[in-house]
């Protein structure tokens, strides 16, 4: 069997060469057969397809994700928040967030719906913000600092007397340079 040698000529032609030998088997000639490159050409429209396919598969999932998060995510995370925002700006426990689904964000509004439930009703329980002054003063009363139970934590200043909800736990400290009373 007598070798062929190919060669690609450009994108649409392949060259095919060979070797003919002569009737008493010395070289005689080199044959030469020029064929289009149909199996190449047709390859290369393939994938240029298949590429243009998987790109605007990839852009339609893309947008579609985008849609459901929106939709199932991003907006009622805006609304929980939105509604977060505005139950600490009127200062009120009785407000409530929405809740609807059953997923995480639903568990997070539930939760905190029962935080504002707990607030509410360890609210009778803490005095409200009281300025009158407060007579002790002196190198004896700096700042202390009372925690009670359900969160909450009293501020004595020498001049004023404050409620704040900071803390949840049954003892007391005095902060540097006090004296017992």
């Amino acid at each position: 069997m007598k070798p062929i040698f190919i060669t690609p000529q450009s994108d649409k032609v392949v060259s095919g060469y060979t070797l003919i030998n002569d009737v008493y088997g010395n070289p005689a000639l080199i044959l030469r057969v020029d064929d289009l490159r149909e199996a190449f050409i047709q390859a290369k429209t393939s994938i240029s397809y298949l590429g243009w396919t998987l790109l605007s598969i990839g852009i339609v999932s893309g947008l579609v994700t985008m849609l459901v998060l929106e939709k199932m995510v991003i907006t009622r995370l805006t609304s929980l928040n939105s509604s977060v925002m505005k139950i600490g700006s009127q200062g009120t426990a009785s407000s409530r967030v929405e809740t609807n689904g059953n997923d995480e964000i639903f568990a997070l509004a539930t939760s905190l719906n029962s935080m504002l439930d707990s607030l509410q009703d360890s609210r009778p329980r803490v005095g409200p913000y009281s300025p009158k002054p407060n007579h002790r003063s002196g190198p004896g009363f700096g700042k202390v600092i009372f925690f009670r139970l359900f969160a909450q934590a009293q501020v004595l200043v020498p001049a004023w007397t404050r409620t704040h909800s900071i803390g949840a736990a049954l003892f007391q400290f005095r902060i540097s340079g006090m004296c017992s009373q």
